[in-house]
């Protein structure tokens, strides 16, 4: 386990881990019994690196009380190292703060985050706005966490973007402290907070997916669009729906009706419906059966609305999601 754990920081991070006996008995024999313990220093930081040998896996409570234990008898930083971990157990172990390393697939130290980020001389950026492809990430973590974990080939096969933008969102969010990643081949993506908290810090980065919008025939209007604007956001609260129904899709969609000609460049009438052209495509995030678009991206489209009902019905609409 010891060789495992120097080898997998080496490679990791480049740094050399020299991990020394701890014969300190000031730790009571239950610990002993459960883990055993090496000294080693990290970034200048000296940390007790407690290697699992119990069979049983500890609780994450269980966990926080050897953490505070251990540090009160022993005065250094106990990182907890585990042969295997599923990534449920990782989740809440990085939910609950507590420092782990699984040797070959993850390393979670807060304490050392910043120290290591600099090591790396990750880039920061001064942006005032998160890209699409990071926004899109965001959303689909509000909407379902099923970001979390993910690497940046495995999240450019669920979306329609590509492997280069995802690591380009990888780095706007981690530059942004939304979330964290740890170097290597792989690079799972770590979110910082959880849904309401995550929604709350993310949100003065995040922008409004509408590019344009667009007016057609209503006989051209297709019943599988999902709703957006003030129609999607009367169809789950109280609001007026307003004069024009109003549909969205993505950028390719919208050129694939230009060429049908559907889509001129003419005067709205009376009898035409609302049409918006998204920067990503609204049934990713959605779903293909959702009669609307989904509520974060709605909120987006319509934070700037001015109309005093509609800005208390979007509150409440995101209410019912945290």
């Amino acid at each position: 386990m010891w060789n495992t754990l120097a080898e997998y920081i080496q490679r990791l991070l480049g740094i050399t881990l020299r991990l020394e006996d701890f014969n300190d008995q000031s730790l009571p024999f239950y610990l002993n019994s459960i883990f055993s313990f090496r000294t080693g220093i990290l970034e200048g930081h000296s940390f007790l690196f407690c290697a699992l040998k119990a069979e049983y896996l500890p609780t994450p409570s269980q966990l926080a009380n050897y953490q505070v234990e251990i540090h009160k008898k022993s005065s250094l930083e106990p990182v907890f190292v585990f042969p295997s971990l599923s990534s449920w157990n990782r989740q809440r172990l990085i939910e609950s703060k507590i420092p782990f390393i699984v040797p070959g697939k993850q390393l979670y130290m807060p304490m050392i985050l910043i120290d290591l980020r600099e090591h790396f001389q990750r880039p920061r950026t001064t942006q005032d706005r998160l890209s699409m492809p990071a926004q899109y990430l965001i959303i689909c973590q509000l909407l379902n966490a099923s970001i979390e974990g993910g690497t940046v080939r495995q999240l450019a096969r669920t979306g329609f973007y590509s492997a280069i933008s995802m690591s380009r969102a990888f780095e706007e969010l981690t530059a942004l402290g939304l979330a964290d990643t740890i170097p290597g081949k792989t690079r799972p993506l770590h979110f910082l907070f959880q849904r309401q908290k995550l929604w709350e810090t993310a949100l003065p980065y995040l922008q409004s997916p509408v590019k344009k919008r667009f007016y057609i025939s209503a006989d051209n209007a297709n019943p599988e669009w999902p709703l957006a604007g003030l129609s999607a956001l009367s169809s789950c609260t109280m609001l007026d729906s307003g004069a024009l129904p109003c549909f969205a899709m993505g950028k390719k969609d919208i050129a694939i009706l230009r060429n049908q000609g559907i889509i001129e460049e003419s005067p709205r009438t009376d009898t035409d419906i609302e049409l918006e052209s998204w920067a990503y495509n609204p049934r990713i995030l959605c779903g293909p059966d959702s009669p609307m678009v989904d509520p974060f991206s709605l909120f987006l489209s319509l934070q700037d609305e001015n109309d005093e009902r509609a800005r208390y019905a979007l509150n409440n609409l995101l209410k019912e999601y945290f």
